[in-house]
Parts: C-alpha cells; sequence; structure tokens
C-alpha cells in the first residue's frame, strides 16, 4: 500500500515537518509515499492558490534532499 502526503490537504497549508513526522509514523506499514501539491482549481476549490510547493521542498530536504 502507498500513502499520499499532501501539502494542504482540503485547503489547510501543512508544514514540511508534518509531513516527515508522518512519514516516520507510517514506516512500515506503507510501501512508499506520494507527493501531492494540490493546487486551487475546479478539482480542488478549498486548496490554496499556487499549492504550497514550499511544504514540498521543506519536507524533501528533512528526507536528506537538497535544494
Amino acid at each position: 500500500m502507498r500513502a499520499g502526503l499532501s501539502t494542504n490537504p482540503s485547503g489547510h497549508v501543512s508544514t514540511g515537518q508534518t509531513l516527515y513526522t508522518d512519514t516516520l509514523n507510517t514506516d512500515g506499514s506503507a510501501d512508499g509515499y506520494w507527493l501531492n501539491v494540490p493546487e486551487q482549481g475546479t478539482a480542488c476549490p478549498n486548496c490554496v492558490p499556487g499549492g504550497a510547493p514550499q511544504v514540498a521542498v521543506s519536507y524533501l530536504e528533512l528526507l536528506g534532499y537538497s535544494s
């Protein structure tokens, strides 16, 4: 099973630390993760404009990737 991580679920901007903690808390119960950066539009009217990519960058940096 793969688990999804969203930068702004239901229009509430998350943090990189929250996504990282969620990853640690589900380690072993998920086979992998996908990172969702939804942007405001017809499919997600409550999402933030621009999709909060800075949250995704922060999360990836916490995983050890450099920007």
